[in-house]
């Protein structure tokens, strides 16, 4: 799982975050997506297969290009935690 908090606007999140909400082209090891508006930008929290394949999306995929055409810089406060258990409830 990865978190961090993005310094931007909502109207920048769905800007930079439209290739995470294509349901059916996601970025490769996109397992879940979520974000929140809080103080200073918006909150994201994600699962990926593994970090690797989250910074290959955030430094080299179309949503890091997206990030940089912004100058949206990557959160000062990232953490990566490995997760126990996800359950997902319909």
């Amino acid at each position: 799982m990865g978190t961090g908090t993005f310094k931007m606007d909502e109207a920048t999140y769905f800007k930079v975050f439209k290739e995470v909400h294509d349901l059916a082209n996601p970025p490769e090891g996109l397992i879940f997506h979520s974000a929140s508006v809080v103080d200073g930008g918006m909150f994201i929290c994600d699962f990926w297969t593994s970090e690797e394949m989250c910074l290959n999306a955030l430094m080299n995929g179309p949503l890091g290009k997206d990030l940089a055409a912004e100058g949206v810089a990557l959160p000062t406060d990232t953490k990566f935690t490995n997760v126990l258990n996800f359950t997902f409830a319909q």
